[in-house]
């Protein structure tokens, strides 16, 4: 389980070389990279949280075998930016993982730009969908109002109450208030 735990961070955050050997690794168990993503990286809560869930541990595991609380670290794996961490955290870390505190801080950084150009990534598909949608609208808004008005006559035949809450719900939009 450590050596997936291991092999999936590499997917995330390792290497070209490192990626490449993590991929074939789970494309053996018949994984492709979206499901280790999913699988792994589905419930990422923070570039602290995924570092410790990279090594099987927890923050509570952490604040057990060192002097920093649980509500520091909890702190720490809210902060937005790697830069932000206090530097008793990253000690605490790194003790309980056995390496030196260069080597959490260097893992954090890799895994904090990670998920940053993800995130841009998926700001950037998100415009292109909206944009796509928006121009498929524009093409087909004869067809696209035709369908809406059959689909709103089948409401207020099949369903009258559903039909008096859409009509709120048009009013309600239409006036502002959505």
């Amino acid at each position: 389980m450590m050596n997936d735990r291991l092999k999936a961070l590499d997917v995330l955050t390792g290497s070209v070389a490192a990626k490449r050997d993590a991929l074939t690794y789970f494309a053996d168990k018949g994984m492709s990279e979206d499901d280790v993503m999913d699988a792994y990286w589905g419930n990422y809560k923070g570039t602290i949280d995924t570092y410790l869930w990279s090594h099987n541990l927890t923050r509570y595991q952490v604040a057990s075998k060192t002097s920093v609380k649980q509500t520091q670290l909890a702190r720490a794996a809210d902060k937005g930016d790697v830069r932000n961490i206090k530097l008793n955290v990253i000690f605490a870390i790194a003790e309980t993982v056995e390496v030196t505190p260069g080597e959490v801080l260097d893992a954090l950084i890799k895994i904090q730009d990670v998920m940053n150009i993800e995130e841009a990534e998926l700001a950037v598909e998100e415009k292109r969908a909206q944009a796509q949608d928006e121009k498929y609208l524009k093409e087909h808004a004869d067809e696209v109002d035709a369908a809406l008005a059959a689909d709103v006559k089948k409401l207020k035949e099949s369903d009258p109450e559903g039909y008096r809450c859409y009509q709120l719900m048009v009013k309600k939009y239409v006036d502002g208030g959505m």
